[in-house]
């Protein structure tokens, strides 16, 4: 899409799977995406989009926005280290939103 049309401006936008897939892509075409509840993908990453990534390069191109009691988007048993970009946490933080 980029090679055919070079002035479009493309971003990539999905939710819990779709999220990461977005991540993910993001990384790999240097683009932006807006996320919802999606999973981090930063353990799929090479080292060059790891190293990217911990730099800063993506907060401004990609969000995430997080349900902290979610366990796809927060973290299943545990908070993610991080995802792609800047992430929001809507509501309460991680470990007010699942304590017991």
């Amino acid at each position: 899409m980029k090679a055919k049309y070079p002035d479009a401006s493309i971003s990539l936008t999905g939710h819990s799977l779709g999220g990461g897939l977005a991540q993910y892509v993001a990384t790999r075409q240097d683009l932006s995406a807006m996320t919802y509840s999606a999973p981090s993908v930063t353990n799929l990453l090479d080292d060059a989009s790891l190293a990217k990534v911990n730099e800063g390069y993506y907060n401004k191109k990609v969000v995430n926005i997080v349900q902290p009691n979610d366990s796809v988007g927060a973290g299943g048993l545990f908070e993610y280290d991080r995802h792609v970009g800047s992430t929001y946490y809507k509501g309460q933080d991680f470990d007010s939103a699942n304590a017991m």
